[in-house]
């Protein structure tokens, strides 16, 4: 699981009350889809429209960005849908390097699979444009939001929004970006270890499919062959593009460039500057025999996902 962000930190060892806090903190986070079930649906989806709007209208002040916003008659171009932890920040990053590339307030909005939009079977333009300063109808708007690609609920939304739209989905190694996942959440909303999450998800997932909601979706998230099925299922492949996250690595400026092609956009408008984004120490030395189990496990899908792409991910499974 080694590379670049596997830097090993030592950790203070907290008090005994910030030890008994965080305990009690995570028990009760892991009872919030339990707590949204028993909510009434009014008020749940209440809730979440007023986040939305609350986290928007922050961001916009932070940014002092009182100006128009994206009409309803526009429509955002394209998404970096995915995959979590697969250098997605880092890639709209690049992007945005592009004078032609608009990108919203927040990079991750959150409307899509936000349910407090989508009660009937319209869609709440509006609301989503608050997020997107307007720059005129010759740019291009996108967004980048990685539960796009992972949501089934995302994606039959993002069609129906703009059946035009364009999607990009980094994917990386199944078991690297899990591990990436927990070592981000560790010590934030998960204290159990990276192997007691894993067991724990892997009963669910026998009990009945990936995952879709809750704070668990390490092994779900890395479960790419659905995923692609579902987009390649929605839209044609002339409007999706899949990366690689190690070639995205390695070649940087090459893939950006690949990109602005898929795009439509003119390369000579920008020099490239590289980026790396939300680079987490680890704060364990992953385990070899963990890593070696999950590499098996994973091979199934691995191999519908080569299917599926025509690649080459023999070295996933080694």
């Amino acid at each position: 699981m080694g590379n670049q962000e596997s830097e090993i930190r030592k950790e203070q060892q907290p008090s005994p009350q910030l030890a008994w806090n965080r305990r009690l903190k995570f028990k009760l986070r892991r009872k919030l889809p339990l707590l949204g079930k028993l909510t009434p649906e009014f008020l749940r989806l209440y809730f979440h429209r007023s986040r939305y709007r609350r986290r928007i209208a922050s961001r916009r002040k932070e940014l002092n960005d009182f100006g128009p916003r994206l009409p309803n008659k526009s429509r955002v171009d394209f998404m970096v849908a995915g995959a979590q932890k697969a250098g997605t920040t880092a890639l709209m990053n690049m992007l945005n390097q592009h004078p032609d590339v608009v990108i919203p307030v927040l990079k991750e909005p959150h409307f899509f699979d936000n349910d407090g939009f989508f009660e009937g079977d319209e869609i709440p333009i509006s609301e989503y444009h608050k997020a997107f300063p307007y720059s005129g109808d010759d740019v291009l708007y996108c967004e980048g939001t990685p539960r796009i690609m992972f949501a089934k609920r995302c994606v039959d939304r993002v069609k129906r929004y703009n059946p035009d739209l364009k999607l990009i989905c980094i994917i990386r190694n199944p078991v690297t970006r899990a591990y990436s996942a927990w070592n981000m959440n560790h010590g934030r909303v998960e204290e159990r270890s990276f192997r007691e999450v894993i067991e724990v998800e892997k009963k669910r997932i026998e009990k009945s499919e990936p995952l879709q909601r809750g704070y668990l979706g390490y092994l779900s998230r890395s479960m790419y062959a659905h995923q692609i099925k579902r987009l390649r299922a929605s839209f044609p492949d002339s409007q999706l593009k899949f990366i690689r996250y190690d070639r995205f690595q390695t070649a940087n400026e090459e893939v950006v460039n690949e990109v602005f092609d898929f795009l439509g956009l003119d390369k000579s408008k920008t020099s490239i500057q590289s980026e790396r984004s939300n680079v987490y120490r680890y704060h364990h030395k992953p385990d070899p025999s963990l890593e070696k189990e999950l590499k098996e496990w994973f091979v199934e899908d691995i191999e519908a996902v080569e299917e599926e792409l025509g690649w080459d991910l023999s070295d996933w499974k080694t």
